[in-house]
């Protein structure tokens, strides 16, 4: 699995990634972003994750900076749980 981020999450996680690879199935490709639920006014901000292939979306509510350390688990675990809560396959969520 691929996950691309966007250049206000990376500026924000502090992270230096390398080009996407473009070889991989978009099936298996996602891009996330670090926004805030409302625009107009102080709120809480939160992940999004879009699967490249199908637009599927996952969002992580109440993101802070601080938790951006642990942002490749976070994302992992949010897809996967999604997925489950779902009644996919866990062999298949696994493997995916």
């Amino acid at each position: 699995m691929q996950i691309a981020l966007t250049k206000k999450l990376a500026d924000a996680a502090k992270l230096k990634l390398p080009a996407i690879d473009e070889t991989i199935n978009p099936l298996f490709s996602w891009t996330a972003n670090w926004t805030n639920v409302w625009e107009n006014r102080k709120s809480n901000e939160m992940l999004v994750l879009v699967n490249n292939a199908t637009r599927f979306t996952v969002a992580i509510y109440q993101v802070k900076r601080k938790d951006l350390k642990n942002l490749e688990t976070m994302e992992k675990n949010a897809i996967s749980n999604t997925l489950l809560f779902m009644n996919i396959n866990p062999a298949m969520v696994a493997e995916y």
